[in-house]
């Protein structure tokens, strides 16, 4: 996979940003949901976890929420 040159030019990270668990706009853009999770689970499993769970309950997907956790 080849970056074009706006990929590169990201902001220098804030002290208080983790560079870990953040995914540039240009790599989430042309991403389908499968690549989307391969992205998030590559920085941070757990963090990827909880932003999942964070997202279901925001669109009151609790049942989601319940089995995501069970399977944990």
């Amino acid at each position: 996979m080849t970056m074009s040159s706006h990929c590169l030019k990201m902001p220098p990270h804030s002290p208080d940003l983790n560079p870990k668990t953040t995914i540039p706009r240009c790599e989430l853009d042309p991403a389908d949901r499968l690549k989307t999770v391969d992205l998030m689970l590559s920085c941070d499993r757990q963090e990827a976890v909880n932003r999942t769970r964070e997202s279901l309950g925001k669109i009151q997907r609790n049942d989601l929420v319940e089995r995501l956790t069970a399977t944990q």
